[in-house]
């Protein structure tokens, strides 16, 4: 089952292969860290650096002129913990329930969830306004039906928060192991909170996901408008008219432009969603990431 409104994740899987060795205990498909008794064949190694008789290898050891005792050492492959950690604050609530960019974040989860749970990974997800909603997060588990049961409630969710400070209060909840980490919002906060929140997660492998929109390029040349801004609940009556549509969309590109700098000094580069999940983009962009 999967999140309302986002139909087209049903069935997409996402391939977020890691560059980096996984430390647990848990079998899985990603290298882990350390030798292992099984995995795939890395080398052969002196028995001094890997002392278990069962991997002893007798043909090499047979042939060495030197008497030097050979062992078979093996990449483990283990599973990872997959979190989501989605934005939930007022702003996310942007366009009707079936498109807002909370829809689209459920559904992004949703793809999450699956692609975890064929790997073997647990899967973990949490929602944060002004702070972490416990209501609305879920402890990393491989139980797929339990992810699937928060994903719906989180789609369910009407952002009203006036902030997303709680992102930065998410750390606590993620100590251990390093762990591949979704950090999923629209980001229209102020630097000092994106860094504050990011630097928070530097431990882990961050993968930013922008929501974007196309408001400002759908609205016309000439007219009258009323914007609101859903944090403050503000409201200004604007008359639009080209070089004020121009300064809007100049503004909006300096501000994407600046949200990459301030990514890519603490974590990845950001991966951005406009209007709906592209599920080739994503796996393009985790292959080059």
């Amino acid at each position: 089952m999967t999140a309302p409104g986002n139909a087209a994740s049903a069935g997409a899987m996402i391939d977020y292969s890691l560059r980096w060795r996984v430390q647990s205990v848990y079998p899985g498909t990603h290298s882990g860290a350390g030798g292992a008794a099984s995995g795939i064949f890395r080398a052969l190694v002196p028995f001094e650096r890997a002392p278990d008789i069962r991997r002893l290898d007798l043909r090499r050891s047979m042939r060495d002129p030197f008497g030097q005792w050979y062992s078979r050492e093996y990449q483990p492959r283990v599973a990872v913990t997959v979190c989501a950690l989605v934005d939930v604050s007022a702003s996310m609530a942007w366009r009707d329930n079936d498109s807002s960019k909370l829809a689209i974040a459920a559904g992004l989860c949703d793809v999450l969830a699956q692609s975890a749970h064929r790997n073997g990974d647990s899967f973990g997800l949490y929602a944060c306004g002004k702070e972490v909603h416990e209501q609305t997060s879920l402890v990393a588990t491989r139980n797929r039906a339990g992810a699937t049961e928060m994903i719906n409630h989180l789609a369910q969710v009407r952002p009203a928060d006036d902030s997303a400070a709680g992102l930065a209060q998410v750390a606590e909840h993620l100590a251990g192991p390093r762990k591949l980490v979704f950090l999923i919002s629209d980001f229209l906060f102020p630097d000092e909170q994106i860094e504050k929140i990011l630097a928070t997660l530097v431990l882990h492998d961050v993968i930013p996901v922008v929501l974007q929109d196309t408001a400002i390029a759908d609205l016309p040349e000439w007219g009258f408008s009323e914007f609101a801004d859903l944090e403050s609940g503000r409201r200004r009556f604007v008359i639009l008219r080209p070089s004020l549509k121009r300064r809007w969309l100049d503004q909006a590109e300096k501000r994407r432009k600046h949200l990459d700098s301030i990514f890519r000094q603490y974590v990845n580069p950001p991966f951005a969603i406009t209007d709906q999940l592209d599920i080739e983009a994503l796996n393009t962009y985790l292959l080059e990431r």
